[in-house]
């Protein structure tokens, strides 16, 4: 078994940035057998079934990273340097260089779910409309000022001149249809920075469906509100399904984001893998 650090070229070319991460590992007496950059060709030619990759970086890193273990066979731990951290929010990973190697040493190898969206592995949530447009347009220079605080600040910025847009629905022999400002597929339960959606799970076997109608911003808050107080949701407004599966069709092609990157256009198609993915949690 080889235990391999990947991560995006641009972070193994900043020792300021790299360095405590590194330190850790060894403090920790973690040995790795090499260093990648998942975005060169052929990084995970020689991976093997039973290796350990350590995912060094944010959602995006991470999701690339778990879709080479599903293919081969590899095992996952997360280092969380990315902006929002929601994937090792969900598995209980610390935040920091110390804690998140410490976790490696003394954790457990359990199997999650993965979501696809038509076909591509995801593992925190898909977003099609104001989530997408929330996770793929927030300039580098606010993420790196405001931090997870950048998506809320974003999110209700656009939120005074979303209108929606088309859709049909269709989950498990139901379908529904109509304006709609934002349609979310989660598998884990954190997005956003932290930002909870409480009926996922990486571990349910289902995804979960959440789809907001187009309506006025005090109606927007007000059932935001309820679903925080964990009162009855107006379905009129807002409503959450868990699925084994679903597709959406939209009048007009639009982005669709999955764990913070571009990943396509509209027609969606989503899936949920049960306990697919191998990885290192503190549970």
């Amino acid at each position: 078994m080889a235990t391999y650090l990947i991560t995006h070229s641009t972070l193994l070319k900043q020792p300021q940035r790299l360095q405590p991460w590194l330190d850790a590992l060894a403090d920790n007496q973690i040995a790795i057998d090499g260093q990648r950059s998942f975005d060169q060709p052929q990084w995970a030619v020689d991976i093997q079934a039973d290796d350990l990759l350590l995912a060094l970086g944010g959602d995006g890193t991470q999701s690339v990273v778990a879709a080479t273990c599903l293919q081969k066979g590899a095992r996952m731990a997360v280092l969380p340097a990315g902006t929002g951290n929601d994937f090792a929010r969900a598995l209980g990973v610390p935040l920091g260089p110390s804690g998140a190697s410490v976790l490696i040493r003394r954790g457990k190898s359990r199997q999650i779910d993965v979501g696809t969206v038509n076909g591509r592995p995801f593992l925190n949530v898909v977003h099609v409309g104001l989530g997408a447009q929330v996770g793929l347009k927030i300039p580098s220079a606010i993420k790196r000022r405001w931090g997870p605080l950048s998506y809320l600040r974003h999110l209700l910025s656009l939120l005074y001149r979303k209108r929606g847009f088309w859709g049909r629905i269709e989950y498990d022999g139901h379908t529904v249809y109509g304006r709609w400002l934002e349609i979310a597929v989660a598998n884990g339960p954190s997005f956003g920075g932290g930002h909870l959606i409480a009926e996922a799970s990486h571990s349910n076997g289902t995804l979960t469906l959440v789809c907001v109608r187009a309506r006025p911003l005090p109606r927007l808050l007000l059932a935001w509100l309820a679903a925080r107080l964990g009162r009855p949701l107006d379905r009129k407004v807002m409503r959450f399904e868990h699925v084994r599966s679903c597709r959406l069709q939209t009048r007009r092609s639009l982005r669709i984001s999955a764990d913070g990157e571009g990943v396509g256009h509209t027609p969606m198609s989503c899936e949920i893998r049960a306990a697919s993915l191998w990885v290192i949690s503190p549970y």
